[in-house]
């Protein structure tokens, strides 16, 4: 890791985004429940002794400018799960673009769901084997309505998302 880089942690089934100061501290947009700050702490306390992952993408600053562009923005408390989290923050930061790839995947999964619920009349699908055959491996193919596979789907990508919400804000609360 360098000054500058987009760093981040996996925290279950989300990602926590910060930027490296290059001096042992990291800027990074906590949570809601830690007050919605963007606050600069030890690289310890941000990787919580998880792996610290840099992440690729075109940086379009300097790593000066970088951090910079970080440290202008500390103490905002303007924080929103689906405009402007912690991933919002660092890629402005790096790129100038407010972009956070969890919240544009977890709107796409929903929209996936449910656009599928246009299709076609029946769909040709794997199951598993009714009974012990089942139980051992063995499959067969069914035919189901795209209506039953896209609010399967929907309420699939909804769970995914009330989840990285739910823990969102549950890993805030330890901040």
């Amino acid at each position: 890791m360098a000054k500058g880089d987009h760093i981040y942690i996996q925290k279950g089934l989300i990602t926590h985004h910060g930027i490296d100061c290059g001096d042992g501290t990291v800027i990074h947009h906590r949570g809601k429940p830690a007050g919605g700050r963007i606050t600069k702490t030890s690289y310890s306390e941000f990787a919580e002794g998880k792996q610290v992952y840099v992440k690729p993408c075109s940086y379009k600053f300097s790593a000066d400018e970088i951090v910079r562009r970080a440290e202008r923005r500390l103490h905002e408390q303007n924080y929103n799960l689906f405009s402007n989290n912690c991933e919002h923050f660092a890629m402005r930061c790096t790129t100038g673009q407010s972009n956070s790839q969890q919240v544009d995947n977890s709107v796409t999964a929903r929209h996936a769901g449910v656009a599928a619920a246009g299709g076609l009349l029946l769909v040709e699908t794997t199951v598993p084997a009714a009974g012990l055959l089942g139980a051992v491996g063995f499959t067969t193919t069914a035919m189901l309505p795209p209506v039953a596979i896209a609010v399967g789907a929907a309420l699939a990508a909804g769970a995914v998302f009330v989840a990285f919400k739910k823990l969102s804000e549950l890993d805030d609360k330890r901040h």
